[in-house]
């Protein structure tokens, strides 16, 4: 009984997905270029010429273009507070600074509190993500598991996008 079933359910979606597919409209349109036929005045008595011509393209209303000199943040230092809570349900709290010059990380300083000063995983990204963030551009900064804390280098990027947002020029 369960393959009959079965057998039908196949058979029903198969004929709906031909009923669908046979269901398109008879007269697809497509984006084509009207062609414009344009006289041109007539100088000295010389015959007319026509000429096809396709007419410009609407350029949309956009922001002003951005040279490559435009900074994407406001140099200064900006500071941000996250927290995260780990498996052992012990939530920790980072104050976390950058300073930016030129949309490029030139000092940065994480304070820990809550206990997070003592945890090991905290202490390995401590030593490490200096390295990968000063002399760094904003925009290039995606840390992934520094020292082996990942819920420390996760706060870390969660600052990161704050601060990016507050910096934003």
């Amino acid at each position: 009984m369960p393959y009959i079933i079965a057998f039908v359910v196949i058979v029903v979606v198969g004929v709906s997905f031909t009923l669908f597919q046979n269901s398109k409209p008879a007269e697809e349109t497509t984006d084509t270029a009207i062609r414009v036929e344009e006289k041109l005045p007539e100088e000295n008595n010389a015959p007319t010429d026509s000429i096809a011509t396709e007419p410009a393209p609407e350029t949309p209303t956009a922001k002003p273009e951005v040279t490559a000199d435009a900074p994407d943040y406001n140099d200064g230092s900006y500071t941000t507070s996250v927290t995260y809570t780990t498996p052992k349900n012990d939530e920790y709290s980072l104050d976390i600074t950058l300073t930016i010059a030129n949309d490029v990380v030139v000092d940065t300083n994480v304070v820990y509190s809550q206990g997070a000063e003592k945890d090991p995983n905290a202490q390995r990204f401590d030593k490490a993500y200096e390295a990968l963030v000063i002399g760094k551009d904003m925009d290039a900064i995606s840390l992934s598991r520094v020292g082996g804390a990942s819920l420390t280098t996760g706060a870390f990027n969660n600052a990161l996008a704050k601060i990016k947002y507050d910096a934003g020029a």
